[in-house]
């Protein structure tokens, strides 16, 4: 269900959008003015703002500009105003501070829900396409950045144990502390893919990096890898 902020300082105005909103299954939010909406907008974890312009105490323009800098301007919901009256001016005054839509007085109840539906619709895509993008490069730093390090420390270790002498404790403590940078690598090449719900790396650098952790290295052993890619 989503939650809708109306900011109004007209009583039967604000009581008939929120009857209206409730009736068709959003929870509504109602703020009296400026003010009590920009903190009930910084409080309340809300989807969408509809506010009135001309209020008291804090008009409508410095309640957006306000939340512009209270909130990451990239998580601020659509914020659409209500005004009987809109110069071009003001217009473009609220688009310059981050208004996503205007709504004339008077208006019909079908355009206020088309509008609400149509906004968060957008909302919801733009969500889902940014999460997928930072799923993804997430994804590739643990694979591209992280593991060689992890791959880096598992040879480090392999070649102690093989080449330094070691008392029985030490060596079974570097064993034990190989084993766990063996875990972290399987764990983080799991989360890698599990991000980007593939079942292949995501890059050839991580392919590579892939075949080099399954290598035994010692110091006299010289692994050279050549990638040939062929085109059908």
């Amino acid at each position: 269900m989503s939650k809708i902020l109306i900011v109004e300082d007209e009583t039967n105005l604000r009581n008939t959008l929120t009857d209206l909103l409730e009736m068709f299954d959003y929870e509504v939010v109602a703020g009296v003015d400026g003010e009590d909406g920009l903190e009930k907008a910084l409080t309340e974890n809300v989807d969408l703002i509809l506010c009135d312009i001309n209020m008291p105490k804090m008009d409508g323009f410095e309640m957006l500009e306000n939340l512009t800098k209270k909130m990451q301007k990239e998580i601020i919901p659509p914020f659409i105003f209500l005004s009987a009256k809109i110069a071009r001016e003001d217009i473009r005054r609220g688009m310059k501070l981050g208004a996503t839509d205007y709504i004339t007085k008077p208006f019909t109840n079908q355009e206020i829900l088309d509008t609400i539906e149509s906004k968060l619709d957008y909302r919801s895509q733009l969500q889902s396409n940014i999460s997928d993008d930072v799923r993804e490069r997430i994804s590739i730093k643990l694979h591209d950045e992280l593991q060689p390090y992890i791959v880096a420390s598992k040879m480090g270790l392999d070649k102690l144990v093989k080449t330094a002498a070691l008392l029985q404790a030490e060596k079974d403590i570097l064993l034990n502390a190989i084993s766990y940078v063996e875990q972290a690598l399987d764990t983080s090449r799991a989360i890698a893919r599990e991000l980007v719900n593939k079942e292949e790396d995501v890059s050839i650098s991580s392919f590579l990096n892939e075949v080099q952790g399954r290598i035994t290295v010692s110091g006299d052993i010289k692994c050279n890898v050549e990638l040939i890619l062929e085109s059908e």
